[in-house]
Order: structure tokens, then sequence, then C-alpha cells
């Protein structure tokens, strides 16, 4: 039922092809701050608008509905979360949502070097990379103080036995 829709930190686009697949007919826009992840998503130019660059920069229309997939929250460290679901919460249509994504905040990602208390460490090619996964606790302050109503709280297990979250926050 949703108009519009915006893939935040769109990847390779496996949101986008299993929403064509599903003939989601609202306008799909995409915002993907990696140059490498950018480029894939030109296979989708035809069906979805993309933007290249930081969600947190980005001064776009409002939406429908917002997907934050693949713990891209946690790209962000503890003190830009906040910022992060408050600036989501911005780009949203009154009676909105917002689905957000993440790992347990006791997993560890898979290609992490390093963790402790949340905090991990990932080097890729050269590249170092620092993340932060909330609590669920956490995920309720943030939309609490982005003024987001927490609704929904799945909690799932991936393929490779992984304990994942899916929080489902409405803006009223």
């Amino acid at each position: 039922d949703s108009q519009s829709l915006l893939d935040v930190g769109a990847g390779y686009g496996r949101a986008i092809k299993a929403l064509l697949n599903k003939n989601y007919l609202g306008e799909i826009h995409a915002i993907e701050k990696s140059s490498l992840f950018f480029y894939e998503l030109f296979i989708y130019k035809k069906h979805a608008h993309l933007h290249y660059g930081d969600i947190l920069k980005y001064s776009g229309r409002k939406f429908d509905v917002i997907l934050s997939m693949w713990s891209g929250i946690s790209d962000f460290s503890k003190s830009e979360q906040p910022l992060f679901i408050k600036k989501l919460a911005n780009l949203l249509n009154k009676g909105g949502k917002l689905f957000l994504d993440t790992l347990a905040s006791n997993e560890t990602p898979l290609n992490a070097d390093n963790s402790s208390n949340q905090n991990y460490f990932i080097v890729e090619n050269d590249c170092s990379t620092y993340g932060y996964t909330p609590t669920p606790h956490e995920i309720a302050n943030y939309s609490e103080s982005a003024g987001l109503k927490l609704k929904t709280e799945y909690i799932y297990s991936t393929a490779t036995d992984r304990k994942r979250y899916i929080y489902l926050l409405l803006k009223p």
C-alpha cells in the first residue's frame, strides 16, 4: 500500500530485486555510500532512483516506507546511531514505516577480526571498519527519541544459525 520506498545502504540490490520480483508498484529510491556497491546497483537504474552518498547528509523527499536492512545501523558509531534513526524518522511521511534489521547484540559479524562489548573491527582489502551492534533497549530508546513508535520486534535465526532482529517502527 506504499507509494514510495527508500532502501538505505542498498548494497548490491537484494531488497530492490525482491521488490521487483513481488511486483512492487511504488517508486523505489536507493541510497548507498560505498562506491563499489553503488556501481553494482546500476542494473536497477531503470527501476529505481539511485543516490550515491551518506544517508546522514541526504536531503531528498519523504517516503512511506524505509528499509534499513543487513545491519546497516551498525555501520554507524554508538553516538551516531540515534542521529541515524532520527534522520530516517525525518524522511518518513506521517504514518510511515521503518523496517530496521540488526544482528543480535551478542553476535559477532562473521567477517569481524576483533569483537568485544558490541563493538567490532573488520579489515578487508586495506580498509578498516569499526562497528557497533545496538541492543533492543537501545533501539527502543533511539526510536522514542526520534518520535517513532516501536510496533514489532521480530527475532529470527539465519540459515547459519545467527540470531537477528527486525524492528518495525511507525511514524505517528
